[in-house]
C-alpha cells in the first residue's frame, strides 16, 4: 500500500544518508591522516628535527631536488641537491668549529669573568664546564658580548638560542634561576632554531641533568614579585 511504499522510501533515504555520512567521515579521516603524514615527513626532513635535523635537513633538500628534476626543472632541482649534499657537511664543520671556539677563546673569556668577579667558583666552573658557540658554557654569553667579545659567526641552533635566553633571564631577573634552568632544558630540545650537530647535542645532553637539578633546587629563589 501507499503507506508501506512511503516507509520503504524513507528507509532507503535514511540508508543513503548514512552511507553518505560514513563516506564523508572516511574521507575526513583520510585527509587527517594524510595531513599528519605530510607534516611528520616535513618535520623529519627539516633542519629542526630533534637529534637528526643537522643531517636530515640535507636529505630533505635532496628529495625536494629530485622532485624538481621529475618535473623537468633541472636548474632548481640541481641547486637543491647540491645544497642538500653540502648542508650536513657544513653543519658538522660549524659544530666542530663552535666547540673549538667555545673551549679556547670562550673559556679564556669565561675565566676572565671569574677573575674579574674574584670568584674561585666561577673560575673553576668556566674552566671545567664544556663550551660551544657564544652562549653555551659558564661565564660566557650576554655578559661578554658588550665588552669586546668577538662572537662566533655560526648558525642559530636551538641550544644557542636557549643559552642566550637563559643568560638574559638570569641577568634581568625576569624569573627565578630555577625556572630559567627549566626553560633552558625545554628550549634546548624544543625551542626555536636549527638542531645542533652531534657534538653540540652531546654538550646539551651533559647539561640536561644538572640544569634539571638546578631547576628543582632554585625554583623560587630571588624571583621578582
Amino acid at each position: 500500500d501507499a503507506l508501506g511504499q512511503a516507509h520503504a522510501w524513507w528507509c532507503i533515504g535514511r540508508a543513503i544518508d548514512g552511507a553518505v555520512a560514513a563516506a564523508g567521515a572516511v574521507a575526513d579521516g583520510a585527509v587527517f591522516v594524510a595531513e599528519v603524514v605530510a607534516d611528520t615527513t616535513a618535520y623529519v626532513f627539516s633542519d629542526e628535527a630533534l637529534f637528526i635535523g643537522w643531517f636530515s635537513g640535507g636529505v630533505g633538500d635532496i628529495l625536494a631536488g629530485l622532485g624538481q628534476m621529475g618535473m623537468l626543472r633541472f636548474g632548481p632541482g640541481g641547486e637543491l641537491i647540491a645544497q642538500g649534499i653540502a648542508k650536513p657537511i657544513n653543519n658538522l664543520a660549524l659544530d666542530i668549529a663552535a666547540v673549538v671556539y667555545g673551549n679556547t677563546y670562550g673559556k679564556y673569556m669565561g675565566i676572565q669573568t671569574g677573575v674579574a668577579q674574584n670568584s674561585p667558583v666561577a673560575i673553576v666552573a668556566a674552566a671545567v664546564i664544556p663550551n660551544t658557540g657564544n652562549y653555551t658554557g659558564a661565564g660566557v654569553g650576554t655578559d661578554q658580548i658588550p665588552n669586546g667579545y668577538v662572537p662566533f659567526a655560526g648558525k642559530d641552533t636551538r641550544s644557542e638560542n636557549a643559552a642566550n635566553k637563559h643568560d638574559k633571564a638570569l641577568d634581568d631577573k625576569l624569573i627565578s634561576p630555577g625556572k630559567a634552568h627549566a626553560n633552558w632544558v625545554w628550549d634546548s630540545y624544543f625551542g626555536p632554531g636549527t638542531e645542533p650537530g652531534p657534538i653540540g647535542q652531546a654538550i646539551r645532553a651533559a647539561g640536561t641533568i644538572p640544569f634539571l637539578i638546578g631547576a628543582m633546587v632554585q625554583w623560587n629563589d630571588g624571583e621578582k614579585k
